[in-house]
């Protein structure tokens, strides 16, 4: 349960750090805007650099919101993982009571129970395969932009060049041809400085979703093993403390039936002891019977029976 806790707490610390990171670079950008307009607006002779870094913008702010998105997703995930687990120990019956169903724990719980039913066993390794190649998906957008982005600013490094190339090319002619080779130059390393400081941020935001995907999975796992798995799958291992428990239990059956059988012998002992004494207890009687008959014939002077 600390393990999971833990886990959601690394969900919460990396959104929360990563906004609080994004303001702070907001606030750098904004108290350094003058030199950024300067060095990437004045003086810009075609709209190559415009375009490209615009280009590069645009990708990273489109993976930076995914970022949020998915590490909200987490968070969420990861509250409905520990929910699911304090239902399971405070009231099995309703495990998911107050857990959303669409959420990945409840789905496995939906699938195990499921296969449990059908009297089909669960394969946890398949299971954990399927839910990270799931998970992997979609985050593939993001592995998208932190595999492009710094080929764009490349790109843009390769073409400002081919400019500044024009512009040497066009020298001897123009008095232009200058212009064009500080404007390409200038573009090559106002593309190159953009593409390097977009995927280091973005790298950063990227190693991070994947720890926390690699956090959830590993949590979900985790309960599988330890609450899900005990209660509705019949592995091996089990069956065969199942069955040695089944043994013991039969050998103090058999033990107590042989003390019963033995106690049952004794008894019967003992009756046939005081069958014996009563028969002979009885003929005794008889006996006292046949002389007490004779002494009330002799005092009333009965006749002796024929």
């Amino acid at each position: 349960m600390e393990l999971i806790q833990s886990r959601q707490q690394l969900s919460l610390v990396v959104l929360i750090r990563i906004l609080l990171f994004s303001i702070i670079i907001g606030m750098l950008f904004y108290w350094r805007s003058d030199d950024i307009y300067s060095f990437y607006f004045d003086d810009q002779t075609t709209n190559v650099g415009l375009i490209v870094n615009g280009a590069i913008l645009c990708l990273f702010l489109s993976g930076f919101i995914q970022v949020v998105l998915r590490l909200t997703f987490y968070v969420k995930e990861d509250k409905a993982t520990v929910r699911f687990v304090s239902n399971l120990k405070q009231n099995p019956k309703s495990p998911l009571a107050g857990v959303p169903e669409q959420s990945l724990i409840a789905l496995r719980y939906k699938i195990i129970k499921s296969l449990f039913e059908q009297r089909t066993p669960f394969q946890q390794g398949s299971a954990a395969s399927a839910l990270m190649a799931s998970e992997s998906g979609k985050n593939s957008l993001l592995k998208y932009i932190n595999n492009v982005l710094i080929l764009i600013g490349v790109f843009g490094t390769i073409v400002s060049l081919s400019i500044a190339l024009v512009g040497a090319s066009n020298l001897l002619d123009t008095m232009n041809g200058m212009g064009l080779i500080i404007h390409g130059m200038s573009t090559a390393l106002s593309t190159t400085m953009t593409a390097i400081v977009c995927f280091f941020f973005f790298s950063y935001l990227y190693t991070h979703v994947m720890d926390v995907q690699t956090n959830l999975i590993s949590s979900i796992e985790q309960v599988t093993t330890t609450y899900l798995l005990p209660r509705y799958q019949v592995q091996t291992d089990t069956l065969l403390f199942e069955v040695s428990g089944l043994i013991r239990t039969l050998q103090t059956v058999t033990n107590n039936l042989s003390d019963s059988h033995e106690r049952l012998a004794h008894i019967e002992s003992n009756i046939d002891t005081a069958i014996s004494q009563y028969l002979e207890e009885s003929k005794n009687r008889e006996s006292e019977l046949s002389q007490i008959k004779s002494i009330l014939r002799q005092g009333f002077r009965l006749p002796e029976p024929s």
